[in-house]
């Protein structure tokens, strides 16, 4: 906080009695958690006189021995070269516009903290020797700006101000004795004004006594001053000190026993205030606080009315303390004199432990009476009763003589209570019974050994489990109603529970089953987490059931496929919950060995989550039961007996920061974006966040590149080995008390690829590599082209001399025909049939002209092929007399127009039927030519009705061996360059008859492959 009235040094500095004197404690006194720091922790003296709160969130502590700072981990120390400040009393602090931290002595001297180092104000030494001679010590100052102004409070003096360049204004009002103050933030820095003259002052002393007063206050402003007067002395005087804080709307002023309450310039009221005050300060809630010496600890009020009152709560009595801030964070510090420094995150929890009167601290069960008694039963196996109202603790003794306690349950209808020990007991009368052994032991063989202990929603029966299964008791009858080791083996029971509907649930081993007419059937089919073992089950308003299964969180269930899962990823404290609580209106306290959720359904369905741990004030994280009546909520834990208050509000957690940076262990200014060559590429970061209620173990999580993943970690600095060449950030957040996240702390730089990784050398390297293509490609490109050229010549060769073959073969093919033409006529001659001579030599050489004609085309059309081919047999039929008919045939489906085969190409053939199949005809041949297409070719047949081949082929061996068919070769070779498909592209076959006997032949010859036109 900031500088206040502090009159009380001087008594500090010669009195060792405030360090250790002892008070007793109240009875039952409730506290919230206070974690100590002393010189064990980094502290340089355990006398510490003032704290403060830096604009970073730093926690600064003024001690008997210099500053030193806190940030949550350890206590940091500032050695000066000014050595005065190093063993030095010092006390009020403030921040000036820069943020810098001020600080001064009880000579009167002002330091101010900048830079990892302390120094002096330059004109602290003059105004102390200048001055010196008339004043006894410093009572605070008070800073304008970055310290433009500094108003020194000197006391016996008054103000001095000094400016930057040194020149001093004294500030004292006319009126003597007096008090002059001036206010910051609502603090006042006081001084003690008096007449320099001895004799002058001793006569206004006792001038002021007898007629019952104290000395004005005067109230300094840079313009103006402002005179206080009526201060009336009531009370007897309690040292010398004055504490003046806005409060309220006013000023309240305590001085020496009294207190005023001051506003518009007018005191307004007075009254005796009985308490050895050090100095008052504000919360954000409201509430006042008051430090006290003489190891008074720290009184809060809630308000002006209740200090006129004098209602308060007492805390950290048995401690002198001298100064409270509230941190940013909701927190609360507290120095004192000779005990270092205190902390709570809250006071949202109340305590009861040894400190508080308990015997004991590991508090193991606890049950409700009413909101505010109950029992506790403690590890050693006591039992206390303890009544707020009443202010009392109960010693109800050890039930078991085995001193260990599990459970205690108590019955509201029959005001008992009941404990799990060994055995069950009953607390009757003032005493404990062992109920097994006074009523059951006679009438049954089975041991309870319970655990954990229930009533029915009639309480009309007591159910337990342990390690020997689980059963139930009638309460008023003594018996043993169910026992399920009569039924099953004996097996270890987690929880047993009786529903409002008469349904009985019981975890036994891994399983959780509900016992239907005396038999357990199994229900861990409904949900895996009923595969586990359930540790409690509780029961909300609206009837749904709460199961706490082993590491799998709870399970809400209203029917069986209606259940649901809440884990730790939907904000649970711990998925490990092993005590249960329900509340009114459906809230749900689930404890476990990392603190408290607290469950509240919301409207529309579904639960808000809030945890409570050490960070919010418990003593211990460690809960082993959770009871409650009405809105009384209490714990059972391993530091004490916790009642559950209304919690204080929680504080957003402001970012982390980064503290230093380092790359190739060589530190870099992080604050600045900065690029490294590829060999810096060792990249670590040192960050803090400054929550004190985590106490060095605050939840941070990281990650390098956006979007990535996060990486969790309770360290403070992170390292990347070996970062590749790219731009990174860093962005770190730390997790706050209420589960949120703060915003992020970011740090940017870049890791510069090597000169050979770079755009300029890679595109260099790309323009010579294209460079060294383009070349290449033309290089080759001209190859290719050459190569093709070649390629196509050598083709267009190729096809030449192919079309030259077909055309030396059509010429050799048009002599012979004209041969066999001509030797016809010469027989019509010879044989003088002029007449037939004449006819045949006209269609021969219409003939020959179609020939001649045909001869110079590759290819002719079908029709004109038929053409040729029928002139062909006319002139054949004419030769050899009418010995034989003819028929050429088209199939409908070939076109013979756009069909083109090259020429006379079956002429060989037909000649060869009409010459050699038909030899031995002399009457009655038949000559057939078929042109047809299947599968895709287009073919065409020679028939004959002629001897057959075989018998053509004996018949021309053994006339004219020597004679080859040169058409018939000449033709073979033709089709075989046109076809360009490996076979034979003609087939012969023999024709029979019905009989068997031979009927001819067939010539089936291949004319197009696959190409014929549509």
């Amino acid at each position: 906080m900031h500088a206040g009235q502090t009159d009380y040094r001087i008594l500090i500095l010669g009195a060792g009695c405030f360090f250790f004197a002892l008070f007793s404690l109240h009875a039952q006194q409730p506290h919230p958690f206070f974690r100590q720091y002393t010189t064990d922790d980094g502290l340089a003296n355990n006398v510490v006189f003032n704290i403060i709160e830096d604009k970073d969130g730093y926690i600064w502590f003024s001690t008997a021995n210099g500053l030193c700072r806190f940030n949550g981990y350890e206590m940091e120390q500032f050695p000066s070269g000014q050595k005065d400040i190093n063993y030095t009393a010092l006390f009020n602090m403030q921040l000036d516009s820069l943020g810098r931290v001020w600080v001064h002595s009880i000579y009167g001297k002002l330091f101010y903290f900048d830079r990892d180092s302390i120094y002096k104000h330059p004109f602290a030494d003059t105004i102390v020797l200048s001055n010196k001679p008339r004043f006894r010590y410093s009572g605070g100052f008070v800073l304008k700006g970055s310290g433009e102004r500094a108003f020194y409070f000197l006391d016996g003096l008054g103000i001095v101000a000094v400016d930057t360049g040194g020149r001093q204004q004294l500030i004292r009002p006319e009126v003597t004795p007096s008090v002059i103050a001036m206010e910051q933030d609502g603090i006042f820095a006081t001084a003690n004004v008096i007449h320099p003259d001895a004799d002058t002052r001793l006569a206004q002393a006792d001038s002021l006594e007898k007629a019952g007063m104290r000395p004005p206050v005067v109230l300094y402003r840079e313009d103006s001053m402002t005179t206080i007067e009526g201060f009336a002395q009531r009370a007897p005087s309690q040292g010398r000190l004055e504490a003046m804080i806005r409060y309220s709307g006013g000023i309240l002023a305590f001085r020496k026993g009294e207190i005023y309450f001051i506003k518009d310039g007018q005191i307004q009221w007075q009254q005796p205030y009985p308490h050895n005050v050090i100095l008052f300060r504000q919360d954000r809630e409201g509430r006042l606080m008051a430090g006290l010496n003489g190891r008074g600890g720290v009184l809060f009020y809630e308000n002006l009315e209740a200090l006129r009152k004098d209602k308060f709560s007492r805390y950290l009595d048995g401690h002198s303390v001298t100064a409270m801030c509230q941190g940013r964070n909701g927190g609360y510090w507290f120095t004192t004199l000779g005990d270092g420094v205190f902390y709570t995150p809250g006071f949202g929890l109340e305590i009861f432990d040894e400190a508080s009167g308990l015997p004991q601290e590991i508090v193991r069960a606890i049950a409700m009476k009413s909101e505010e008694q109950l029992y506790i039963g403690f590890d050693d196996g006591a039992v206390y009763f303890l009544d707020m109202a009443a202010d009392t603790l109960i010693n109800l003794g050890t039930p078991s003589p085995r001193k260990q306690l599990f459970d205690l349950e108590y019955d509201a209808s029959r005001d008992e209570l009941w404990a799990a020990t060994d055995r069950l007991y009953r607390y009757q009368n003032g005493k404990w019974f062992s109920y097994e052994e006074q009523i059951l032991m006679p009438r049954q063989p089975y041991s309870t050994t319970p655990k954990n202990i229930a009533f029915s929603p009639d309480g009309q029966i007591l159910w337990f489990n342990g390690s020997t299964g689980f059963g139930a008791l009638g309460i008023d009858s003594g018996e043993l109603l169910y026992h399920s080791s009569a039924y099953n083996e004996q097996q270890r029971c987690y929880a047993v529970f009786q529903d409002n509907r008469g349904r009985i649930w019981a975890s036994v081993n891994n399983q959780m089953f509900e016992l239907v007419n005396g038999k357990m059937e199994t229900r861990h089919e409904w949900h895996e987490g009923f595969k586990y073992p359930v540790q409690d089950i509780v029961q909300l308003d609206d009837n749904a059931l709460v199961f706490a299964p082993n590491a799998m969180g709870l399970l809400v269930m209203h029917e069986q496929d209606s259940i649901r899962q809440l884990t730790s990823a939907d904000g649970l404290v711990s998925d490990a919950i092993n005590c249960l609580y329900a509340g009114p209106g459906g809230n749900i306290w689930a404890g476990s060995f990392r603190g408290l959720s607290h469950l509240t359904p919301k409207a529309g369905g579904g639960f808000t989550i809030k945890n409570t741990t050490r960070a919010n004030g418990l003593p211990s994280n460690a809960i082993y039961k959770v009871a409650g009546a009405g809105n009384s909520i209490w714990l059972a834990t391993e530091k004490g007996a916790v009642r559950l208050k209304e919690a204080s509000r929680s504080a957003e957690v402001a970012a982390p920061l980064i503290v230093s940076a380092t790359a190739n262990d060589e530190p870099w200014d992080w604050k600045q974006k900065v690029a490294f060559g590829h060999r810096q590429n060792n990249i670590g970061f040192e960050f803090i966040s400054l929550q004190y209620h985590f106490f060095g173990k605050v939840p941070y999580r990281y990650r390098l590149e956006k979007n990535a993943a996060w990486a969790r970690t309770y360290n403070r600095d992170v390292f990347f080995p070996a970062l590749k060449p790219g731009s990174y950030q860093l962005e770190v957040q730390a997790q706050g008390k209420n589960g949120a996240w703060s915003p992020s702390a970011l740090a940017f730089f870049e890791i510069r690829p090597p000169y050979w990784a770079t755009w300029w050398f890679r595109g260099l390297v790309l323009a010579l590599l294209g460079s060294a293509a383009i070349g290449f490609f033309r290089f080759r490109t001209r190859q290719l082209k050459a190569e093709a050229n070649r390629i196509q010549e050598r083709a267009a060769l190729e096809q030449e001399m192919a079309e030259l073959k077909q055309s030396a073969l059509r010429a050799q093919m048009n002599p012979h025909f004209i041969f066999n033409c001509l030797s016809s006529i010469q027989n019509f001659i010879l044989e003088g049939d002029k007449e037939q001579a004449v006819q045949y030599l006209s269609s021969f050489a219409r003939l020959i002209r179609a020939a001649l004609h045909a001869s110079m085309e590759a290819e002719v059309p079908l029709e004109d092929e038929a053409n040729m081919l029928e002139r062909y047999l006319e002139l054949e039929q004419l030769r050899f007399q009418h010995k034989f008919d003819y028929s050429i045939e088209i199939d409908e489906q070939v076109d013979t127009y756009d069909t083109a085969i090259p020429p006379l190409l079956l002429q060989p053939y037909v000649e060869n039927a009409i010459v050699h199949g038909l030899a031995d005809k002399e009457q009655g041949g038949k000559i057939e030519v078929h042109f047809f297409r299947t599968n895709g070719s287009l073919m065409a047949t020679i028939t004959d009705n002629g001897m057959g081949i075989s018998a053509s082929l004996k018949q021309k061996k053994a006339r004219d061996s020597l004679h080859k068919s040169v058409g018939m070769t000449i033709t073979r070779k033709r089709l075989g360059l046109l076809s360009g498909q490996p076979g034979n592209p003609v087939l012969v076959e023999e024709l029979k008859g019905e009989d068997g006997a031979i009927a001819g032949t067939r010539i089936s010859v291949t004319l197009m492959h696959n190409n014929i036109q549509e």
